[in-house]
């Protein structure tokens, strides 16, 4: 089996925040039905059938706490890889919660990308749970477990979802020099 012919898979990632156990659930699968998924509410000028077998991302975070121990953000790099060797990488962040891409109690991170004008190009992510050590205060993140994933688009259409793993040092590597430049008021650990 190659890396691109994953239909769905589920992950478990373990963390430990303030010393208590937790875990993130992580579970991707292509989109079969954009207008259900509501795909089509991201991409309202595109037809529904352009959308299907682009991945749905959703990871929730498993903890037993309750109050302020329980905040945490999502953060995000994307990379895009083009088939003529160019690299692109950047924060994938809400505008008015940047760095973020989810940030409250206990946050569920979702993505559904999609990008069917595109030709050829391997997309990927290393997504992050993080936490900020006096919950809001400063501008310090701190990685508590994290996971990557993409897909690979050939002619313009969905043609895999990558693997699921979990992320790796380079990963959190790599996202601390792309946020130190698009958003240098944040520090990060780790």
């Amino acid at each position: 089996m190659s890396d691109y012919e994953v239909t769905g898979a589920r992950l478990t990632v373990p963390f430990t925040s303030h010393g208590l156990e937790g875990s993130i659930e992580v579970g991707v699968h292509r989109n079969q039905d954009p207008v259900a998924s509501g795909h089509t509410r991201l991409l309202p000028d595109v037809e529904p059938v352009a959308l299907q077998g682009f991945p749905v991302v959703t990871a929730s975070v498993h903890l037993d706490v309750v109050g302020p121990a329980g905040v945490f953000g999502w953060v995000q790099l994307v990379t895009q890889r083009l088939e003529r060797g160019e690299i692109h990488r950047a924060v994938d962040a809400v505008d008015w919660m940047a760095p973020f891409c989810a940030f409250g109690y206990l946050p569920t991170f979702m993505d559904a990308p999609a990008n069917p004008g595109d030709r050829d190009v391997t997309w990927s992510a290393d997504t992050f749970l993080v936490q900020l050590p006096d919950v809001s205060r400063t501008r310090r993140l701190q990685p508590l477990g994290g996971f990557q994933w993409g897909y690979r688009l050939a002619g313009g259409r969905p043609a895999g979802l990558l693997p699921l793993r979990t992320a790796d040092a380079a990963g959190w590597r790599d996202l601390r020099v792309v946020l130190g430049r698009e958003h240098p008021g944040w520090q990060t650990e780790g």
